[in-house]
């Protein structure tokens, strides 16, 4: 059966503008193809890029107050001695201390010299607290100053059993780790070094301003109060994708470190919250651990602490940190985080795993 002539040519016609048509569509297809793909690396390169901070913007920033406030931390004797800062803890101290026989504060007092130093009292190694004077208690409570009301501020000031408040300026950290999203494998590597400012603001306040990377800011508020350290509030600001995350709690005044206490002791709790978030800690002496920070051997202060987070924000964060043992400046910390929240556009995991360690005692101002 021969075919139609009219409908074969119509067939032929078809044919011949769909091989016209060919090279648009294919050029079509193509630049799509182009356009996802350049989409999806600038995604995933916006989602792992980051920014270090520079220390001649902190310095061109930041104005510091009277220079010579605060301790000088980084007074050290021969880092052989055990003694750091002439009168502070002996390595014998240090290590009654781990064993849960002498309170943080002894180690300010020098061992077997007939010396004047209080012992601060405290809880006991087996776990019960006892009510603790602030600047005495113990057999050698009456070579401590009179807590009293009528007594003076600088001999309060004078007793090891206060932190002395540490020295303004910007502090190096080395650093390693990472902060990490769920979502489009987005991750900031830490930089080798990032910076610390302190600055003291009013009454026993000071604040630890953790620069980080341009993405990720903290900083905590805490007050000194004499023998012990507080914390009075938290914030953060966290960037992805060119969106920042803020937070702000509130804090109830939970210790941080407190110099009456001894390994074993009942642990500290406090808690922080905002308007729909909340962080419950837990914090405990681990114990003295020797540190060398800028060639100097320094036997820090080591606490645990374990936070839970409830609210819009879930997860759990643990950290171990290890504090000078006469200001209480953040010597290191070993931080790991795992949070739950809607951020950046949906539910995500949020991960941080980071250990941050002081380069010098001498700040960089």
């Amino acid at each position: 059966m021969a075919l139609d002539p009219a409908r074969q040519r119509a067939t032929i016609e078809r044919e011949q503008r769909r091989e016209r048509r060919r090279p648009w569509m294919e050029a079509v297809i193509g630049l799509v193809a182009m356009s996802l793909l350049l989409t999806g690396v600038f995604f995933v390169r916006t989602a792992r890029s980051s920014t270090t901070v520079a220390l001649e913007d902190l310095l061109g920033d930041i104005e510091f107050g009277d220079a010579g406030t605060g301790a000088d931390t980084s007074a050290a004797a021969d880092p052989g001695s055990g003694q750091v800062g002439g009168d502070a803890a002996a390595t014998p101290a240090a290590q009654d201390a781990v064993g849960g026989e002498r309170s943080v504060a002894e180690l300010d007092a020098p061992q077997g010299t007939g010396s004047e130093g209080p012992v601060a009292g405290g809880s006991t190694a087996g776990g019960s607290e006892e009510a603790a004077p602030t600047n005495g208690g113990g057999p050698a409570a009456a070579a401590s100053s009179d807590p009293s009301p009528e007594s003076s501020a600088d001999d309060q000031a004078a007793s090891p059993a206060v932190y002395a408040m540490p020295a303004e300026g910007i502090y190096a950290y080395a650093t390693s780790g990472y902060e990490s999203l769920s979502m489009a494998a987005a991750r900031h590597d830490y930089p080798d070094t990032t910076w610390m400012i302190l600055e003291q603001g009013d009454g026993c306040n000071f604040t630890l301003d953790h620069r980080i990377l341009e993405e990720k800011r903290v900083v905590q508020t805490l007050c000194n109060a004499g023998p012990a350290i507080t914390k009075v509030a938290y914030d953060s600001w966290i960037t992805f994708f060119g969106q920042t995350v803020e937070s702000h709690y509130v804090c109830d005044g939970g210790t941080v470190a407190d110099r009456r206490d001894v390994v074993g002791h009942t642990p500290h709790s406090g808690a922080c919250a905002e308007a729909n978030a909340s962080s419950h800690d837990r914090i405990w002496l681990v114990g003295i651990e020797p540190l060398v920070i800028g060639g100097e051997r320094i036997d820090a202060v080591r606490y645990h602490s374990e936070s839970e987070l409830r609210g819009d924000v879930t997860g759990h964060s643990q950290t171990e940190a290890w504090y000078h043992p006469e200001t209480g400046l953040p010597l290191r910390v070993e931080r790991r985080t795992t949070s739950y929240a809607n951020a950046f556009g949906g539910d995500v995991e949020y991960n941080e795993d980071a250990t941050f360690e002081l380069i010098s005692l001498t700040p960089q101002r």
